[in-house]
């Protein structure tokens, strides 16, 4: 029966755990993602295809792998849960490990081209508490490269580097032998790659294989994560071995990559030919390499990550108008560069990237303001996403601009127009209605003489408290005002004059 067939989704291993699908396949073995069927926890296991078939080495390869992060029992080793036999499939060896999510340091920097020196020493310091560890307990890892060191995040978002395959460690007293230096997996990755291979690995010296060893890788490791680029290239296994074993080691800024004399220093180091003139271990590394490229440790290294990486997500977001779900963004590799300013590179061949974009015509520089458009240019050392007025804008944008400046005239010369039509209707006279006195001049009261008839107001009057009008008669036969006026509030005769005391006095 095929290999496929066999471990299908759905079929259940060693009664507890079942087949959810396959992660990664290899030349020996498969990883495949599976369920606990009483905790319904996920986990990642990692099955020995044919054990029958294979050899005593890569049968003592698996146990070695299944073991050992259990002794180093390290925040930053992938913890393995169980390892057991599988009777569904013929007594096959399997181990389980926790389920990551994320990606390993290789997929991190294809899609980031570089990372910067802030990341790489945090990464690398986190790998190097895991390899101390571990050369504390005698467990060599010798398979050190981007691949194995995979990045995931904690519950409060801080990235954390978990050490992965410890398929060719060695542990000593252990007489596992060298792995093959070149095979391919079929997921893509490379297993057992010489480009991170100590000379004494390359040559097959055993016996010097140490702590030191890893240091070699960790050098090289962190070299590629700051440039993108491996510090020894060659067509052939045949003359990578050369380089690595016999030829001069050059620094890295013979090849253009220039950090400055102390990262030379440090990586020369390293990377030495000889085990015994590197660094002692893994930390010593790792603390000159942040004195070396001027990176301060401790919480604000934590901070300056944290934000590195939500500038980098803020770029990717924003190039992409469709925000993946939760479940892609573990897959969707981030597609801007790195906000490293990019150090001078001479003679070195730069990375290959799209060309970039034709200018746009020359206009009047404003201020500029974050504004999340996917035409937004990125500028400054930490990615930020920045609109100028010189970025150009698609046709349906450019016309919906000229429709909100149309609309928005409109709107102005309606308010002008209506404010202007207020002040003129505010500041022309009202008309007097007919049969009222006009506002400008005061009503006179006629004055009452011997001849003016008295018209006395009538009951309804009276009460009411409105004189009555005198008719037109009376009004024709008044005096002009120069007449004399009885003294109000008199009564009787004197002088031929009648005093009339005024009806509506003290009812006002």
């Amino acid at each position: 029966m095929a290999e496929t067939q066999k471990i299908a989704p759905g079929l259940v291993i060693a009664g507890r755990y079942r087949v959810v699908r396959e992660i990664g396949r290899g030349a020996v073995g498969s990883v495949h993602l599976v369920q606990h069927l009483h905790t319904d926890e996920q986990f990642a296991l990692k099955i020995l295809h044919d054990p029958a078939a294979a050899s005593p080495e890569k049968i003592a390869r698996f146990r070695v792998e299944a073991r050992a992060p259990a002794r180093i029992d390290s925040d930053h080793v992938v913890r393995i849960t169980d390892a057991d036999v599988a009777p569904e499939l013929g007594g096959a060896p399997f181990f389980v490990m926790e389920y990551l999510r994320g990606k390993d340091l290789g997929a991190e920097l294809e899609a980031c081209l570089r990372l910067h020196p802030r990341e790489v020493v945090f990464y690398m310091r986190q790998a190097a508490r895991a390899l101390d560890k571990a050369h504390g307990l005698g467990i060599i890892h010798r398979d050190l490269k981007p691949e194995n060191l995979f990045l995931t995040e904690r519950e409060d978002g801080v990235p954390l580097i978990k050490l992965v395959d410890f398929g060719i460690a060695k542990v000593t007293g252990d007489a596992a032998a060298i792995a093959q230096i070149a095979s391919k997996t079929q997921t893509g990755r490379i297993f057992g790659t010489p480009l991170f291979m100590s000379p004494e690995q390359a040559t097959g010296r055993v016996s010097q294989i140490g702590p030191t060893t890893d240091v070699w890788a960790l050098g090289l490791v962190a070299h590629k994560l700051l440039t993108g680029r491996d510090h020894f290239e060659s067509s052939t296994i045949a003359e990578l071995i050369a380089k690595i074993a016999y030829d001069p080691i050059q620094p890295p800024s013979k090849y253009g990559f220039d950090y400055g004399r102390t990262y030379d220093a440090w990586f020369l180091r390293c990377c030495h030919r000889e085990p015994g003139q590197r660094f002692r271990s893994a930390g010593e590394a790792v603390t000159a390499l942040a004195e070396a490229l001027s990176v301060e440790e401790g919480d604000a290294l934590v901070d300056a990550v944290l934000g590195l990486r939500r500038a980098r997500a803020l770029a990717y977001r924003a190039t992409d108008p469709v925000l993946p779900s939760q479940e892609d963004e573990e897959e969707i590799a981030v597609t801007v560069a790195s906000t490293l300013d990019p150090p001078v590179q001479q003679g070195a061949p730069a990375p290959a990237v799209a060309p970039p974009a034709p200018a746009p015509a020359p206009a009047p520089v404003l201020a500029a303001t974050v504004v999340p458009f996917p035409q937004d240019k990125m500028t400054g050392s930490a990615g930020t996403m920045v609109r100028t007025a010189d970025d150009g804008l698609s046709p349906r944008r450019a016309a919906l601009r000229s429709g909100a400046i149309f609309v928005g005239a409109v709107a102005a010369a309606l308010i002008v127009g209506l404010a202007f039509g207020l002040l003129v209707l505010r500041s022309s006279p009202a008309e007097p209605r007919a049969g009222e006195p006009s506002s400008s001049a005061p009503a006179v009261r006629p004055p009452v003489s011997a001849t003016t008839p008295v018209v006395r107001p009538s009951k309804s009057a009276a009460t009411s408290g409105v004189a009555p009008r005198p008719s037109a008669s009376a009004s024709a036969a008044a005096p002009s005002p120069s007449a004399s006026a009885p003294a109000s509030g008199s009564s009787g005769t004197r002088g031929g004059t009648t005093k009339v005391r005024d009806p509506l006095r003290g009812r006002h």
